[in-house]
């Protein structure tokens, strides 16, 4: 039995996982403090919903699910203005 291993998100062509990119020693930092203040951030939000306490592992997760959420709903619409064709732009509704 193959053992699974998880999707990895998909990225447009010619694009660089965060995780490719080259920082400074300064820019690292800033980068983790940045990540840590979403993280601190998304437990101050999530944790009235939740009867245990979020970790920040949690905090990752929730913030990896609402992304695919929003870009699941952004190709959804892009899909939905495809398929309708041509629509009136702002000078046509004026």
């Amino acid at each position: 039995m193959t053992p699974r291993r998880s999707k990895q998100p998909e990225r447009p062509p010619g694009s660089m996982a965060v995780s490719d990119l080259q920082f400074s020693e300064h820019e690292a930092g800033l980068a983790r403090r940045d990540r840590d203040l979403l993280l601190r951030s998304t437990i101050d939000f999530w944790q009235p919903l939740s009867a245990a306490p979020l970790t920040c592992e949690d905090a990752r997760q929730i913030l990896d699910n609402m992304t695919g959420f929003f870009n699941l709903l952004m190709r959804w619409e892009a899909a939905a203005a495809a398929a309708s064709g041509p629509s009136a732009g702002w000078e046509e509704a004026a």
